[in-house]
């Protein structure tokens, strides 16, 4: 029983990695990006506020994509832009694994063929997870 218990845990587990379409060093730490923006680093990445949620620092407001007009936005946000620019997403309405707006964003970004597209790692949402712990906001 406890051998099935587990053979069932691991094939659900690989299956939700499965279904992310990022990979582990695709999830940007908090603590960087904050670092990032603290130093005004030459290497900042452009960051998009895909969502409803309070704007961090530096981060430009598209609205959330799971809409078309947000999805447009978003579109209009990335043509002209250098490819070799990193892009962070992010919309802090709930965990990134969970948001309706994180995926299709981080898809649209890749097939415009950016390079370094990155999510921010929100396992809680922007209130837990940035501003509770300090990180600018504007």
């Amino acid at each position: 029983m406890k051998l099935l218990l587990t053979l069932l845990t691991f094939i659900s587990l690989s299956a939700f990695s499965q279904d992310q379409p990022w990979k582990k060093e695709q999830i940007l730490p908090t603590k960087d990006l904050a670092d990032k923006i603290k130093t005004n680093a030459k290497d900042l990445p452009l960051i998009l506020n895909i969502g409803p949620m309070q704007n961090i620092k530096t981060a430009q407001l598209v609205g959330a994509v799971n809409y078309e007009f947000g999805m447009m936005r978003l579109k209009d946000k990335l043509e002209g832009l250098d490819k070799d620019k990193a892009v962070v997403f992010y919309c802090g309405c709930c965990s990134y694994k969970t948001c309706p707006n994180i995926r299709p964003a981080f898809d649209a970004a890749n097939k415009a063929g950016f390079k370094k597209v990155l999510i921010l790692d929100l396992p809680v949402g922007i209130e837990e997870d940035w501003i509770k712990k300090g990180y600018p906001v504007e």
